[in-house]
């Protein structure tokens, strides 16, 4: 059985306009940042923004994902 949500992650074309974004304007608090990304989170929410700059100018495709706890004797029933 799934247990939680463990991260999302986010592709973003613009690191340091989206980690203002998440951190000033929707109150994440920042856990780490890096050239290529970043941690931040909320209650109960990690947020992972990965640079994807080949999608800039246009939407991000690339890495975003939703990952979920899940316990390891129940994964291969949920793949």
């Amino acid at each position: 059985m799934l247990h939680g949500l463990s991260h999302i992650t986010l592709s973003v074309s613009d690191l340091c306009r989206s980690f203002e974004f998440y951190s000033k304007i929707l109150g994440f608090s920042p856990v780490a940042l890096w050239d290529t990304g970043a941690y931040l989170q909320i209650p109960g929410v990690w947020l992972c923004l990965s640079l994807d700059p080949a999608t800039r100018g246009s939407a991000p495709s690339g890495y975003s994902h939703i990952a979920f706890g899940i316990k390891q004797e129940d994964f291969s029933a949920y793949a």
